[in-house]
């Protein structure tokens, strides 16, 4: 056991492979390492040896094509996902997005992302909130 300062207690270990290492007793304990750095190697050269499948190699870029449109650090294809939400119980317009303003007396649209309610605007009649809202 060596003592580091800051770093508590730690182990000099001997891995399945035969590489030593040093290991914090914290680790060892909650059970998180459980090699040397040698399981990773494995595990990227494995990966490595599937995504030479073209199959993989498609589909991976057909999900990266899809997740990389941004709008202000947003992934629109995560709002495109939030459109076929179900709508909530208390929902009474039918559409997420568009409410009925008693005080106002008109309708509202909005929209929110990343737990920030943006008003898209206030509408005479549901069908130019609902447009607003697409």
């Amino acid at each position: 056991m060596v003592l580091k300062k800051g770093a508590g207690a730690t182990w000099f270990c001997k891995c399945d492979c035969g590489n030593y290492t040093d290991v914090a007793s914290t680790k060892l304990i909650q059970g998180t390492t459980q090699s040397c750095g040698c399981r990773l190697k494995k595990a990227r050269e494995k990966w490595k040896s599937i995504y030479k499948d073209e199959k993989i190699q498609e589909k991976v870029k057909h999900t990266f094509r899809q997740n990389d449109g941004r709008e202000k650090g947003t992934k629109l294809s995560i709002l495109k996902l939030a459109i076929g939400d179900k709508l909530k119980a208390n929902n009474a317009s039918g559409v997420t997005g568009v409410s009925y303003s008693k005080r106002d007396k008109r309708w509202r649209s909005y929209i929110t992302v990343k737990h920030v309610r943006y008003n898209l605007g206030y509408f005479k009649d549901k069908e130019s909130a609902i447009q607003a809202r697409k």
